[in-house]
């Protein structure tokens, strides 16, 4: 209420606090340019197909254009400091998964310079062979044939020293056995290696070679899951085979560090909402991307870096 003779003193801080919240309220609106979605993988793979497919509905709900660079230049590193030379302004973002806590692990890069956006995906791992041309039939088969033979099989994956690599590591630290692993630049090109029979087994995730898998070219033969998935019920679990390994690739976007707090939760909301998308569902349907659940917002995706370390450590840090 006013009060007489103090009717200019009130006014005056009134004055004063819309002056002091308008720029609160009247922030720079976000985003109004391009978004740029650094990947280091190549075309096709889970990660790529990924970040296409959840761009299509965030472009209209951020009202932003969204490109997806691909970046496969060192293992990650490449596109990793590509994002951290930019500004932290949320324009920038990258592809977050396995490989940025692999790298932290090697001293290549620190994942704590980065702040998560959203996690949406926890895809499984499986191991496959050529079902036509292959010398093996069985996971069972595989391990037989290793144990006797140390070194003879070739397994192929996508890039080095990344999650691939480092859950044959894994695999071959629990089951006893001495698997090579041969890397390829793109899921494209192990599956090819595996298709014309230059490797004996392929570590892939099946939606990016569900069309093979349909047709009986290829055969998956175990599953790095806690249960058998619907989809597959005939192939056996890791932990069923002796090594208990749930691994499975996650997905999200994170962004540099010292980004606004506010453009981070309008990223979060805008993708989160395309995760709700139809596209989005039909699409990570098809390519078996939702057998799992993968949401994590983003303090809680920010944390899960820390706790994956740990798994990591295991087999990629160096010992003393």
């Amino acid at each position: 209420m006013w009060r007489k003779g103090n009717g200019k003193y009130v006014l005056g801080m009134v004055i004063a606090g819309v002056l002091l919240a308008g720029p609160v309220m009247g922030q720079e609106k976000f985003p109004t340019k391009t978004i740029e979605v650094a990947n280091m993988f190549g075309p096709g793979g889970g990660t790529d197909i990924f970040v296409r497919t959840l761009a299509i509905d965030a472009r209209r709900i951020l009202k932003a254009p969204i490109v997806v660079t691909n970046m496969t230049a060192g293992q990650g590193v490449g596109a990793t400091k590509y994002v951290l030379d930019q500004p932290a302004d949320g324009y920038t973002l990258l592809a977050f998964g396995p490989e940025q806590i692999f790298n932290a692990i090697l001293c290549r890069i620190d994942y704590k310079e980065f702040e998560g956006i959203i996690m949406c995906q926890q895809d499984q791992s499986m191991f496959f062979v050529n079902k036509e041309k292959g010398r093996f039939k069985t996971i069972q088969e595989v391990i037989q044939f290793a144990k006797t033979n140390p070194g003879k099989i070739k397994l192929g994956g996508t890039g080095a020293a990344g999650f691939d690599e480092v859950l044959v590591k894994q695999f071959n630290k629990r089951i006893g056995v001495e698997i090579v692993y041969v890397p390829y630049e793109s899921a494209s090109e192990a599956k090819a290696a595996l298709v014309g029979g230059h490797i004996d087994v392929l570590h892939e995730e099946p939606g990016v070679i569900i069309s093979l898998i349909d047709a009986g070219t290829i055969l998956p033969i175990v599953v790095f899951t806690e249960e058998r998935l619907k989809r597959f019920q005939n192939v056996p679990t890791g932990k069923e085979i002796g090594a208990d390994i749930t691994l499975g690739r996650w997905r999200g976007l994170g962004a540099k560090k010292g980004t606004p707090r506010d453009r981070i939760k309008t990223l979060h909301d805008g993708f989160k909402k395309a995760m709700e998308s139809d596209v989005y569902k039909t699409i990570t349907h098809s390519q078996l991307l939702d057998l799992r659940p993968g949401y994590l917002g983003s303090e809680e995706f920010t944390r899960f870096w820390a706790e994956e370390e740990k798994v990591y450590s295991e087999i990629l840090k160096p010992k003393k």
